[in-house]
């Protein structure tokens, strides 16, 4: 990812509708026992319960000057790790709480760091940042032993954990796609990468966009033609070998494995529209599953919905339009305008926020967002089911769900 300048916004925390629908009757919760994690108006963050209910606060200074930024549960949402930069420190710390507000520990930052991402065990976190001007760094943390370790530098800079977390596999610049241990030990793959941005590994394998170099076709010392280099969207070994190709691709792709790794989501661009095309990696021909440009989509966590996130058609007061394909057909729901949080920090960067947070509740009934309303920006729950409406839930600049 590219190094981001982040601004505070002051405001008020406000809760009067947090346990209240639209109408002012109760909320109920799609999932009984699964937490929002928000950044509230003011810019502290908290977790709650999808009804809005049972409000736990893991910072209150946000009205003093201090900054949070990028909140981030672990997989199995039982930590929180977020920025916190103190006018009044040396330095910015990486914080990392229990998610229902236990003692939090908290590692002094080399640098502030712009992008968190939790290995599938718990205890250890990757982050990004920028140390200098031009420069992305790598940087882990095992958690239980406080021990905090830099490991690679690269511009731009994407990656993903391997299934054990015992490695990464990472994206680095426009030629460097390899395998990386913790202790930034680097083993190149074979494969030459294409236009993409964040690799993704999973039980199926490494999925990235691949290219092979533009060549001269010749007939003795004659040139005939110069072919274009190719880009292929490929699923890869735990040795960089090609096992499976799923499509040929023009332009950049983003793309998302289902939970299952089954079905591989991507985007392909067509007469200057980014649709999602749904491939299963059983055989058989891709499906496209949107009609109109995608700005970013995700699996719901049993892999039956996928989320489609699109521009609406001109309204101004909502840009965004969620759309939903459940295998057999795409509904469209209420738009929204996102907050600034979500426009600027979030979604231009989505194939790497694919890889860390979700917007899904765990069993894919409801999704979440932040939105910019007439009475400020407030966090939502729409159910996933056509023809329902979002029910605000709290107010707040940023949400997302855990995975369980």
């Amino acid at each position: 990812m590219v190094s981001r300048r982040w601004t505070l916004a002051v405001a008020v925390w406000l809760a009067v509708t947090a346990c209240t629908g639209g109408d002012g009757s109760a909320a109920s919760s799609p999932v009984e026992d699964s937490r929002l994690l928000i950044l509230t108006e003011a810019g502290d963050v908290a977790t709650l319960r999808p009804d809005g209910s049972e409000v736990v606060t893991l910072t209150d200074n946000a009205d003093d000057g201090v900054v949070h930024l990028q909140p981030t549960f672990s997989r199995d949402g039982t930590r929180v790790a977020f920025t916190e930069v103190d006018p009044g420190a040396a330095a910015p710390a990486i914080v990392v709480d229990d998610a229902g507000g236990g003692a939090a520990a908290r590692f002094p930052a080399p640098f502030s760091p712009f992008y968190y991402s939790w290995s599938p065990d718990p205890d250890r976190l990757a982050f990004l940042g920028s140390p200098a001007a031009g420069v992305i760094a790598l940087g882990i943390i095992h958690v239980d032993r406080r021990a905090l370790d830099v490991v690679d530098r690269g511009q731009p800079y994407y990656f993903d954990w391997s299934p054990d977390g015992a490695s990464l596999v990472v994206h680095v610049g426009a030629d460097r796609l390899d395998v990386l241990d913790l202790q930034g030990r680097a083993t190149p793959l074979s494969e030459r990468p294409g236009r993409f941005l964040a690799p993704e590994w999973s039980k199926a394998g490494m999925v990235v966009v691949v290219t092979s170099e533009a060549g001269m076709v010749t007939a003795g010392a004659a040139l005939v033609a110069q072919t274009a280099g190719s880009q292929r969207l490929v699923v890869l070994d735990a040795q960089g070998e090609v096992v499976r190709e799923v499509a040929t691709i023009d332009g950049s792709s983003a793309f998302s494995l289902s939970p299952e790794g089954d079905r591989l989501a991507y985007t392909q661009m067509a007469d200057q529209v980014r649709r999602v095309m749904v491939a299963d990696l059983e055989g058989g021909d891709p499906v496209a599953v949107s009609e109109e440009s995608v700005l970013a989509f995700a699996w719901s966590p049993d892999g039956s919905r996928l989320l489609l996130l699109g521009l609406g058609a001109g309204e101004d007061d909502s840009p965004i339009v969620p759309r939903v394909w459940d295998g057999d057909g795409t509904f469209e729901l209420p738009g929204f305008r996102p907050t600034p949080d979500f426009l600027t920090e979030y979604l231009p960067f989505w194939d790497q926020y694919l890889r860390s947070i979700t917007l899904w509740a765990p069993d894919g009934s409801a999704f979440t967002y932040a939105a910019v309303t007439a009475q400020g920006p407030a966090v939502f729950v729409q159910p996933a089911e056509a023809g329902a409406s979002p029910r605000r839930v709290a107010d707040g600049r940023l949400s997302t769900w855990s995975s369980g």
